[in-house]
């Protein structure tokens, strides 16, 4: 990694390390009142122990006493207790859009979720991790053969953005309204409604999923307009499981009412080799973001707080797997790379040339073994 002097104008190089970290860890409980209605309450400590001048991505929690917070509390009531078309969601959680954003990080092959998901989260909420209060509907669909063919979700929120320390949209307000539908293709993803994905279904599942979901918000003190449209899919076929998607992203400025556009996606794909009690998986991913490179839209996307630039990921390596997702050992490589236009040294607009807490960055490359536990 090269960090910003910003006395002397230039990036100077940090000494390579090795660092020990909880890149997410999160503890929570999970209950039910009786069949039909049951939640779930979750904190997070991620980044404990983690050294800023280190290359992985996010922010730190290190310090005498690293803080833990709300990651999720949500509750979920199926309305129709026979079928799985009707159920109501409703707490602190992630809006459903995009897989990335809702598939949890031990549910994905890659050494580091897709970075893509980052800016569809700051899109949508103002907020790397997603989240916000809202209310959602949505269910399983099923054809005349009494087969599960689809799945849909609607969902509206109120996402606080940047006002008085991210507690006010501001005099203006609008709710986020999103909107999620799925189609099956040969096998489903569940045979029961819920909002938690998997991307590696360990040989049981043949099928592909072919989704869209969308996105908008009206005037806030943000912004006229905030709309987002994406596509994704997920094809597992015995041992290999692929995931994409793409972003399209737009927002209207209140000023001179010129409109951003911004994209982010990824592709991902994997496969199982089984030896024994044991899944032994290489892995690979790319991961993109495209924003403003000229002058005039990079100045666009700061007045929006949004992003510039573009940042490019590649992520190789494989996973051992003792019990499938609930405990496995990574070992991967991860290369980074970006392009700030236009733009001055000390440019901070994406992931790629900025790092939280430090300022403006050229992130490096790095190699990284993790073990993921669920207890």
């Amino acid at each position: 990694m090269k960090v910003f002097n910003t006395t002397l104008k230039q990036y100077e190089p940090v000494e390579d390390r090795i660092n020990f970290q909880f890149r997410r860890a999160r503890f929570g409980f999970k209950g039910q009142l009786a069949n039909h209605f049951r939640f779930t309450f979750t904190g997070a400590y991620d980044l404990t122990g983690r050294d800023l001048y280190s290359t992985s991505s996010g922010g730190s929690n290190t310090g005498s006493l690293p803080g833990f917070g709300l990651w999720d509390a949500f509750a979920e009531w199926k309305l129709n207790k026979k079928k799985e078309s009707l159920n109501l969601v409703f707490g602190w959680f992630r809006p459903r859009f995009s897989r990335e954003s809702i598939t949890a990080v031990w549910a994905t092959s890659s050494f580091e979720k897709a970075m893509s998901q980052n800016y569809i989260r700051m899109h949508l909420t103002g907020l790397g991790s997603g989240r916000a209060a809202g209310i959602n509907l949505g269910g399983l669909l099923k054809n005349k053969k009494n087969k599960i063919i689809g799945q849909y979700q609607v969902g509206v929120f109120s996402p606080q953005w940047f006002k008085y320390a991210s507690n006010s949209a501001g005099v203006n307000a609008s709710l986020l309204k999103s909107f999620r539908f799925v189609y099956y293709i040969g096998d489903s993803e569940m045979n029961k409604y819920g909002i938690s994905y998997q991307t590696n279904y360990f040989n049981k599942r043949k099928g592909l999923s072919l989704a869209l979901s969308y996105s908008t918000q009206g005037q806030t003190d943000l912004f006229m307009n905030n709309n987002a449209i994406q596509p994704d899919i997920l094809f597992n076929w015995g041992s290999f499981n692929l995931d994409a998607e793409w972003n399209f992203m737009s927002r209207l400025s209140l000023e001179n009412k010129r409109r951003y556009h911004e994209g982010a996606s990824h592709i991902r794909f994997s496969d199982n080799m089984k030896l024994f009690d044991l899944f032994f998986e290489p892995a690979f991913m790319y991961v993109r973001y495209r924003g403003g490179l000229d002058s005039s839209s990079q100045l666009l996307a700061n007045v929006l707080h949004t992003s510039a630039g573009t940042e490019d990921n590649l992520d190789i390596g494989f996973n051992i797997y003792f019990n499938q997702n609930k405990f496995k050992i990574a070992f991967h490589h991860t290369w980074n790379w970006g392009n700030k236009g236009e733009a001055s040294p000390g440019f901070s607009q994406n992931l790629y040339f900025r790092q939280n807490g430090l300022g403006a960055v050229l992130r490096g490359n790095y190699w990284g073994i993790g073990i993921n536990g669920i207890f």
